[in-house]
């Protein structure tokens, strides 16, 4: 079964537009190169050749006859039993015999920067901040500065943050518990 861009009618077993037969047979025109694909149009020629472009954290790779798409963001994971300062893209099971960990935010981060913490045998974690530095947590925000918090209550509490404002503001972006926010 195929279909015509040019009437709109379904023909034949072969798929073809008015620049292009999908039946392997060469029409003349434009010759790819690794990556590119073919492409619908709503205007002539209806099929045209295109190239796929990478945003921000993903790479493409391309080859003959095929194209590799991955993430190039992603968070290392450290087990930790102390309180230390955060780092950008860094995600931490809070173990024991950790007891009570202060997690200072970090002092230099951009929009887009990740966090994760998860507490797993320590007995809580505090994120705290420095001067001029916030966390948003739905429709909650920490206190600005030094006297502001986000502390777990419970094994298995949670976060995902997320910078929002560089160097200074972080919105939670997903949870699991129940956070107290100072």
């Amino acid at each position: 079964m195929g279909f015509s861009s040019i009437t709109g009618n379904a023909y034949g077993s072969v798929m073809q537009a008015d620049n292009v037969s999908f039946d392997g047979t060469y029409r003349g025109g434009i010759i790819t190169t690794d990556g590119q694909l073919l492409i619908g149009s709503s205007v002539a020629p209806h099929i045209r050749v295109g190239t796929l472009t990478a945003g921000t954290g993903i790479s493409i790779v391309t080859g003959n006859g095929t194209i590799s798409i991955s993430s190039s963001t992603s968070v290392t994971w450290s087990l930790i039993s102390a309180s230390q300062t955060l780092v950008i893209d860094n995600g931490y099971f809070c173990v024991s015999p950790g007891g009570a960990l202060a997690l200072l935010l970090p002092p230099v981060s951009k929009v887009g920067d990740t966090i994760e913490i998860t507490l797993d045998g320590a007995t809580s974690f505090a994120i705290t901040q420095a001067a001029g530095q916030q966390i948003r947590f739905g429709n909650q925000t920490t206190t600005s500065g030094v006297t502001g918090s986000v502390t777990s209550n419970n094994q298995g509490d949670s976060i995902r943050m997320v910078c929002r404002i560089a160097n200074l503001s972080w919105n939670i972006v997903s949870s699991i518990g129940t956070l107290t926010i100072a």
